[in-house]
């Protein structure tokens, strides 16, 4: 039987968060469970997974992403406005082969740098589909 994907998602916040490098009564991380389907296409190429989300730099800022304990992303924002990101990644970025992860998986924002305000975050990824 031929075998296809489809594209599937996760929202892992839906609404506001600040984290803060100055520690200023917020904390400078923020993680998110995302549950890993049985299903899950740990692939690279044109079905990579994607992470949205909106920012607001209150601070220049630089912050990274990590995904299963390993870096997937990372940021260097001007101060200014409220802004989408899609950032694509390798699967394999953040589960190598004959790694073991958790289920549910940590997804943390950590800002080593500045103030932001993050909203609605989505985790965009591929499942295998028989048909």
């Amino acid at each position: 039987m031929a075998s296809t994907t489809i594209a599937d998602y996760q929202v892992l916040r839906d609404g506001g968060f600040v984290i803060d490098a100055n520690y200023g009564g917020s904390p400078n991380t923020r993680t998110f469970n995302f549950d890993v389907p049985p299903d899950f296409l740990f692939a690279s190429g044109s079905r990579k997974p994607m992470i949205c989300f909106k920012v607001r730099p209150d601070q220049d800022s630089s912050f990274k992403i990590r995904m299963n304990h390993r870096e997937i992303a990372s940021f260097k924002l001007d101060q200014s406005h409220t802004r989408g990101y899609w950032e694509t990644f390798n699967a394999s970025q953040a589960f190598p082969e004959g790694a073991g992860f958790s289920d549910p998986t940590p997804v943390e924002f950590y800002i080593s740098s500045g103030k932001i305000v993050v909203s609605d975050v989505v985790l965009w990824y591929q499942i295998k589909r028989n048909g």
